[in-house]
């Protein structure tokens, strides 16, 4: 986790790496609903006090993964998390975060010889 003094937000990272073999989105599913319930349910707020009412983003920096297909999926998911009333309440009246939003990078690994 790392603080962005210009949005006044905290940053969650999530990475994710692909050797090249079969992807698994529904792990990566799990791990982002994880960090999602982490930041509404209070927890980061209960571990990092100073996050309390401040903006949280979720960015996921992929590396060597299929770079579409993860984009898409990062995005249909941030999408579904923005729709979800029930989420949507729990930020508003818990009080712990602000707001969410995500991001996403993309990264290609060389492996040097």
């Amino acid at each position: 986790m790392t603080y962005d003094p210009k949005r006044d937000a905290h940053i969650l990272v999530v990475a994710e790496r692909s050797d090249g073999g079969t992807y698994c989105l529904q792990r990566l599913q799990q791990r982002l609903y994880n960090v999602v319930d982490f930041v509404v349910d209070g927890f980061l707020a209960k571990e990092h006090p100073e996050s309390r009412g401040k903006s949280v983003v979720i960015r996921l920096d992929c590396y060597n993964t299929p770079r579409e297909e993860c984009e898409r999926f990062f995005f249909q998911f941030a999408e579904h998390i923005y729709a979800c009333k029930e989420i949507q309440t729990t930020i508003a009246k818990g009080g712990h975060i602000k707001d969410i939003h995500f991001e996403f990078t993309w990264h290609s690994i060389t492996n040097a010889a």
